[in-house]
């Protein structure tokens, strides 16, 4: 296990640096590599029956690999973002799965809040994306809300890293919206891919710690 996080840090720093050196071909390479090297990691380290959790998490995963190669062409931003959509879904299902769907109100709040201020700044630049971009915020605010709800109701290492994953998340899709649709406003690579796989890693690395947890009972 430790092998392969070292493998997924080495392909994340290397199309990170080949995103900042405008390296086409090798950042290509490696942004999908990276994510299919944490979807590795999480199938190699789990076992047949998987935990409901797991699966999602997994398909969240895939969903997420396919925005991935989607996103790496400016053509297929839509497409991209649906893809991402569908994962922010099995998400939610997953987060579900451990504790219904939660209703604390009060910690939607804080989710919202800089979601809504984001789409009210953007707004101006989103023209013919902006209905797309509202349904996916909606989506991943969702998301984040049942992730940050989880450590509140049970705190343990599994909902402490899901709902570290969730912010970080937002954080980074918050960082991809500013470059795609502010002209003025460029964000590095640095932070934008790397709370990206930082987060998904902590999704997959929960399910891997909530699936051994499940087979010792």
């Amino acid at each position: 296990m430790p092998l392969v996080y070292a493998l997924i840090a080495a392909s994340a720093l290397g199309a990170i640096i080949s995103a900042i050196q405008g390296i086409t071909v090798t950042f290509w390479m490696l942004k999908p590599l990276t994510t299919i090297l944490i979807i590795y990691q999480l199938w190699s380290c789990t076992s047949a029956p998987r935990h409901q959790f797991t699966g999602l998490i997994l398909a969240g995963l895939i969903a997420c690999l396919l925005g991935d190669i989607l996103l790496m062409n400016d053509a297929w931003f839509l497409p991209g973002m649906l893809a991402f959509l569908a994962g922010h879904g099995f998400f939610i299902l997953a987060f579900s799965s451990l504790n219904g769907f939660s209703r604390n109100w009060l910690l939607l709040i804080p989710v919202m809040l800089p979601v809504l201020w984001l789409n009210w700044s953007l707004s101006p630049y989103m023209g013919e994306m902006t209905i797309p971009v509202k349904a996916y915020s909606i989506v991943i605010v969702i998301m984040v809300w049942q992730a940050v709800c989880l450590p509140v109701w049970r705190r343990n290492t599994v909902t402490l890293l899901i709902g570290t994953g969730g912010v970080l998340f937002l954080f980074s899709d918050s960082m991809i919206a500013i470059t795609e649709f502010n002209p003025s406003t460029t964000v590095s690579p640095l932070i934008v891919l790397s709370t990206y796989w930082l987060s998904i890693t902590l999704f997959a690395h929960a399910a891997i710690i909530n699936q051994r947890s499940a087979e010792h009972y």
